[in-house]
């Protein structure tokens, strides 16, 4: 069974810190939801109407990250890493179209999990229109967010519950979800040392899976950076999926030296017809066919796992089984060796080939 890593953060619209969560949580994370994101200047940009350009405003943008938002500004948005690209990430306006909540979806096994991000503001806006529309939710698989509420049942050093924590309680219950950080572990660290720490940031999962122990957070205090919230992990169940790459053959290996053969033999079985657009058209398609086959018979679709390497090669893996098999110094300098000529030989492809571009 699959499980997604998901992480919850309030960056208090600081730019730095959502530049440090899109670079940094790259490899570790799977779905980013932030509250209160930086929207301001980005960039210049060039204009008809002004030599000096246009200021770009809204939030951050990264290459490895789909970036969902319901309008700009939003108080909340979310981050889908792109490597989820086979479970069809979707932006569900048609359900909650709210600048404080915005619910994604994901496919994966037939089945489709929701999961929403909430910003609750002073005034509770969004708690609100929750339970107005309660009955118009799916089925959430996950419920984050900064709800700036306290109460007893995850804050148990709080002076007083606010007036609309059993409101949310009651609204969460209603909806099947029990909450996750019942711990009392503070979310909240003012800039101010003088003030008491707070559980504002809550995660709520299925009640099953709350109940069994299943769901479980881990609240980063320390590693909030420049904000004044935590940073909060959590993994929920997701089914079985995994990465499908396109079939493909190894640079300089003996499946690329076959396919070629077999390439050149096909094509040049294929008998010549130029004399009518018919017969063309069968020439063409005859080549087509030839050279398809000889793809299909060489061509395997990669094995990839959380130790896939680019430069690895059929050298290594041969060193590395001999290693296995015979654990001597030999060995393990032959790995070695292969290991470093395998990394010197990919890069200095890939050097190559960015300065003929």
């Amino acid at each position: 069974m699959r499980r997604l890593r998901v992480l919850s953060h309030n960056v208090n619209h600081t730019p730095n810190q959502m530049h440090f969560l899109l670079e940094s949580m790259v490899k570790k994370c799977d779905i980013l939801f932030v509250q209160e994101p930086y929207y301001g200047p980005i960039k210049t940009v060039t204009s008809n109407s002004d030599p000096a350009g246009e200021i770009l405003t809204g939030t951050q943008v990264h290459p490895a990250w789909l970036l969902m938002e319901t309008c700009t500004p939003a108080r909340v948005c979310a981050y889908v890493n792109r490597e989820l690209a086979p479970l069809r990430p979707q932006l569900c306006a048609h359900i909650v179209n709210h600048r404080d909540m915005i619910l994604i979806s994901l496919s994966a096994d037939g089945e489709v999990h929701h999961y929403l991000n909430v910003y609750n503001d002073e005034r509770s806006t969004a708690l609100v229109w929750l339970s107005e529309h309660q009955a118009e939710l799916p089925p959430l698989d996950l419920v984050v967010g900064d709800f700036n509420l306290h109460s007893t049942a995850w804050e148990p050093d709080a002076p007083r519950d606010s007036m609309r924590a059993p409101e949310l309680l009651d609204l969460m219950a209603g909806i099947g979800m029990g909450l996750v950080n019942d711990q009392g572990l503070p979310t909240h660290r003012p800039h101010n040392a003088a003030l008491r720490s707070t559980v504002p940031d809550l995660i709520w999962a299925p009640a099953d899976t709350v109940a069994s122990g299943e769901a479980t957070v881990t609240v980063d205090l320390d590693g909030r950076g420049l904000s004044d919230h935590a940073i909060i992990w959590t993994t929920v169940r997701i089914g079985w999926w995994e990465q499908q790459l396109p079939p493909s053959i190894q640079r300089k290996s003996d499946e690329e030296k076959a396919y070629i053969g077999d390439l050149i033999n096909g094509v040049s079985a294929v008998p010549v017809e130029v004399e009518t657009m018919a017969g063309i058209q069968r020439t063409c398609d005859a080549i087509l066919a030839a050279a398809r086959a000889a793809w299909d018979a060489h061509a395997t679709v990669p094995r990839v796992s959380s130790r896939s390497k680019h430069w690895w090669n059929r050298e290594c893996a041969r060193t590395l089984d001999a290693l296995r098999a015979d654990r001597t110094d030999d060995a393990r300098r032959a790995f070695k060796h292969a290991v470093k000529s395998a990394k010197a030989t990919h890069y200095d492809e890939r050097i190559a080939a960015a300065c003929e571009k």
